[in-house]
């Protein structure tokens, strides 16, 4: 979202306050030139605002169209309530850990790979993001510094994507390979003109065109 606001230059708002009139005397001029970046910020701020509304359901967009008048009011809360969130997911996750006691009555390998998956959420994901090959540290990086942590299985399915995408551009395009017995036969089914050149061969159907006339000329 905040991309997408900069891209319209409207993310200013979120961090720059409305501009004011100095309490000093001002002539005309400079005090018209502020009034008019005051009404330039208070419209950015209007539509930085309802963009980010915009995106919302219903249910948010009436609790929270209520709660801000400028669009960093807004941006602020939802910054602070993602941010509990996030934490308290965390939180959640980490007290599984701790808390986490096995029983006779189940199989313990069962057990085990619960427990597991509780720590392979906690912190398996960033293991392997700073293991990741030389070649992959421009890839890491971008990992490293994503504002959301990635699960395990969001990470392998990023993983699997961008390796994907890495054997895809390592694969050398296929080559077209044509021997001088097809081009022959071309020449005679279609009529194609052969010439080869220092820049390879070029095809040609001139040839074909001239074929034709002759055959006219001869049969009239």
């Amino acid at each position: 979202m905040e991309f997408f606001l900069r891209q319209l230059k409207l993310a200013y708002v979120l961090t720059q306050p409305c501009p004011s009139i100095p309490i000093e005397e001002s002539s005309f001029d400079q005090v018209r030139a502020i009034n008019d970046q005051i009404d330039k910020w208070n419209d950015d701020d209007y539509f930085c605002r309802n963009h980010i509304l915009s995106k919302m359901t219903d249910s948010f967009y009436d609790q929270y169209s209520k709660m801000s008048k400028t669009a960093k009011e807004l941006w602020d809360t939802l910054k602070s309530v993602y941010q509990a969130e996030e934490a308290s997911s965390k939180k959640f996750l980490v007290s599984n850990y701790m808390d986490f006691k096995m029983t006779d009555d189940r199989p313990v390998s069962v057990q085990v790979r619960e427990f597991q998956l509780i720590a392979n959420d906690i912190c398996a994901a960033g293991a392997i993001v700073t293991k990741l090959p030389p070649t992959w540290k421009e890839y890491r990086n971008k990992l490293k510094y994503k504002k959301k942590d990635l699960s395990l299985d969001q990470l392998m399915q990023h993983l699997h994507i961008e390796e994907e995408t890495r054997n895809r551009e390592k694969k050398p395009a296929k080559e077209t390979i044509v021997k001088a017995h097809d081009l022959r036969e071309a020449d005679v089914i279609l009529g194609i003109k052969i010439i080869r050149s220092q820049h390879g061969i070029i095809l040609t159907q001139s040839s074909y065109i001239e074929k034709i006339l002759i055959r006219f000329i001869d049969e009239s």
